[in-house]
């Protein structure tokens, strides 16, 4: 039994779908011949009319102007505040910066262009580049430990709506992408992003309790007072600086700075961070001599390059930070040790080896 449409079946499919396919075509007939007239006026002598085209299959002509992304935030309760900053709200604690940009989609699937269009008829004809912005693991100032959330932090508000809309309901790591916060840097989210470890200096031994209650402290405390003075300039400069809605937006401010970007990328090093590793699970009983000798061939940073977070032996629970001079160094550290097991370094003196592997993370 043949499974051939008649002539008849054939000639009416094919007019549903041409008529289905006009009505979207329809519309975007006039932008494209528009376009390509106005182009072929301008076309050099040397130049392919081959070119234009390309612009067209890269979707260039499709692309919304970037400040429409404030308009087209969904309505919600947490998209109201015109910040800089989105918060994502995530138990999983293994996504890393370079996730949350390859999600960001490629040039010829995206919505909106981030380079200025003063007028819809011309297609820019320079690459277009990626949103640039940072992204920061929510830890607790003292011990480091994760706080279920990442920041990202834009240049301006407009680039974290661009973003926002782009990557809305996609999936990371299995999580979808719908719980996203405008948040301000107040002291409360500060606590999260900043810490006294990722200075030059370390934290005095003593100085805090192990079960202090870091809520109960105020930021500028857990700082050294040597650097408080600085500190709390900036940081009262930075809470103080609120995020101004605005009814409309221009180009011009779609690639200006926020007043607090400069501040804020100041305050949370994020070139110093990748230099750093969060080291779990290392043997207890090392003496302060034992780790410098193993990593003879790294470059460790001058001063204080391994403090200990947390040492706590009844619960079987041992961090250290160790710092390098560079993110190479760091890189090369993280792939030779993480998840491997301890083998004995010490002669003199007994290691208490952990069960579990040795866990690395580069601290961002």
């Amino acid at each position: 039994m043949s499974s051939k449409l008649s002539n008849k079946a054939s000639e009416k499919l094919m007019s549903l779908l041409y008529n289905a396919t006009s009505q979207k075509v329809a519309p975007t007939l006039p932008r494209i011949t528009k376009h390509l007239y106005d182009n072929n006026n301008q076309t050099d002598q040397n130049q392919s009319s081959s070119s234009y085209l390309d612009t067209l299959v890269k979707n260039d002509w499709n692309l919304k102007p970037m400040i429409e992304a404030v308009k087209d935030l969904p309505l919600r309760s947490n998209t109201h505040l015109h910040s800089n900053i989105l918060k994502f709200n995530c138990v999983n604690s293994f996504i890393t910066a370079n996730d949350f940009k390859s999600i960001y989609p490629n040039y010829p699937e995206r919505t909106y262009s981030i380079i200025p269009k003063q007028d819809e008829s011309i297609v820019p004809t320079t690459n277009h580049s990626d949103l640039q912005f940072n992204v920061i693991k929510s830890r607790q100032a003292l011990n480091l430990q994760f706080q279920h959330s990442y920041y990202l932090i834009f240049p301006n508000y407009i680039q974290a709506c661009v973003y926002y809309n782009e990557v809305l309901h996609k999936t990371i790591n299995g999580f979808e992408l719908t719980d996203f916060q405008f948040v301000d840097p107040t002291e409360q989210e500060l606590k999260n992003m900043i810490s006294p470890h990722y200075q030059t200096y370390s934290l005095s031994p003593g100085l805090f309790p192990s079960k202090t209650n870091i809520s109960t402290i105020k930021f500028n405390h857990l700082f050294p007072s040597n650097q408080q003075s600085q500190l709390v300039k900036d940081i009262t400069a930075l809470t103080s600086i609120k995020s101004e809605p605005s009814s409309t937006y221009t180009l011009e401010q779609a690639h200006t700075p926020h007043p607090n970007y400069n501040l804020l990328i100041d305050l949370i090093n994020p070139n110093i961070r990748g230099n750093m590793v969060l080291v779990k699970n290392l043997p207890f009983g090392l003496s302060k001599h034992t780790l410098p000798r193993l990593l003879w061939n790294y470059d460790l940073n001058d001063r204080n390059p391994i403090i200990s977070i947390i040492k706590d032996p009844k619960h079987q629970i041992n961090t250290s930070l160790i710092k390098f001079k560079n993110p190479t160094n760091a890189q090369r550290f993280f792939r030779n040790f993480h998840g491997k097991k301890w083998d004995k370094f010490q002669h003199h003196q007994k290691e208490k080896i952990l069960y579990d592997p040795i866990l690395c993370e580069i601290i961002n």
